[in-house]
């Protein structure tokens, strides 16, 4: 399934954090079961693995 774009954490304090569980409790039914991939991306529209930051999935 494809999904619209989530931000339910902004940077700061720590980093900017978007948990899955977080995610799927906070839009109920708007986030695939079982994702198999990701894109993300700086406030800025920069993609995140231009940023240099340390991103886990």
């Amino acid at each position: 399934c494809v999904t619209r774009w989530f931000d339910f954490d902004d940077p700061g304090k720590g980093g900017d954090f978007e948990l899955l569980t977080d995610l799927h409790g906070n839009y109920p039914g708007e986030i695939c079961p079982n994702p198999i991939g990701i894109q993300a991306q700086a406030v800025s529209g920069q993609p995140a693995y231009q940023t240099g930051n340390d991103i886990k999935l």
